[in-house]
Parts: structure tokens; C-alpha cells; sequence
């Protein structure tokens, strides 16, 4: 028989079938849960959407018909990814702050139609932006060795013409 659950966060959680994880009905954010203990979901709650035992249904009505009304156009969010992702590499920041809950807010605040990509999404568009600077450096030094050994070569020709026209 399992345990009834009694606290307010359970309006807003599902629990997961592996028993260690719920996930938030809000964004689908995934948290541990172990025991009996509620007491980071809150935290969850207020930092990201805004939700306390007092106001939950309110504002979950009003908070949550945006995304389904409207999302980003598929330019709009890898514009917004690629940004995200340029930010991490130049302020060196861990892949992770994506799972953060006060950056999620923030970005929230931000734009209430963006969904925060995963960490493993992140991941794996700094490496695409990686592999691209890379190439773009590469085809770069290729260009500039090019120039040096056509500067190089006409340099050889005047030397040897000059040459030519002294022995003349």
C-alpha cells in the first residue's frame, strides 16, 4: 500500500515511475525525490514559476497558457540557443547552469516563450559551434598560407629578375 501524498507541491508534481524522480507538470523539469522529504520542490516552484501554497492555482492558470498559445518560431529559438551558447563558452560558465533554477527564471523573465534546452542539448551544440569555429580557423590559416606563399613567390621573381638585369 503505497503512501498518500499530502503536501500542496504534489498539484504541481508527477511522480516518475522509478520512484527517485518527479517531474514538474509546469516545464517537465525533473527533480530527485527521496523519502518523504518536499522540501527543495518548493524552492522549485517559487524561483521558477512563481508558485507558493497560497497562490499556486492562480497563477498556474494564468502562467502556463502562454506556451501552448504561443512558441518561438524555429529561427527565434536557435538564435536564442546560439546565443545561450556563445554566452557559456566566452563567460566560461559549466554546461549546467542550464538546470539552474534561478537562471531558469531569469530566462523566463526574459522571454516566457523560451524553454531552456537540456544540458545534454547544450552539450551537444557546443560542440557543433566548436567544430565550426574550428573549421573556420582552419580555412582561415589555409587562405592566409596560401597568400604568404604567393607573396613569397613573387618575391623570389623580382629578386631573380633583378638579378637577370644586372648580369645584362
Amino acid at each position: 500500500m503505497s503512501k498518500q501524498k499530502k503536501s500542496w507541491v504534489w498539484q504541481h508534481f508527477v511522480s516518475l515511475p522509478s520512484g527517485d524522480v518527479v517531474s514538474c507538470q509546469h516545464c517537465e523539469k525533473r527533480l530527485t525525490y527521496q523519502g518523504s522529504t518536499t522540501s527543495h520542490l518548493p524552492k522549485h516552484l517559487m524561483n521558477v514559476h512563481g508558485l507558493s501554497r497560497n497562490e499556486g492555482k492562480k497563477k498556474l492558470e494564468q502562467k502556463t497558457i502562454l506556451p501552448f498559445v504561443e512558441k518561438l518560431s524555429p529561427r527565434e529559438e536557435a538564435n536564442i540557443n546560439s546565443a545561450l551558447v556563445e554566452w557559456i563558452a566566452k563567460a566560461q560558465r559549466p554546461l549546467s547552469i542550464v538546470n539552474d533554477d534561478g537562471f531558469a527564471a531569469f530566462i523566463e523573465k526574459l522571454n516566457p516563450k523560451y524553454c531552456l534546452p537540456s544540458r545534454q542539448t547544450v552539450k551537444s551544440l557546443v560542440q557543433q559551434k566548436f567544430l565550426q569555429v574550428k573549421d573556420n580557423v582552419c580555412q582561415f590559416w589555409s587562405f592566409i598560407q596560401y597568400i604568404f606563399l604567393l607573396f613569397l613567390k613573387l618575391f623570389c621573381l623580382s629578386i631573380v629578375n633583378g638579378y637577370r638585369e644586372k648580369r645584362v
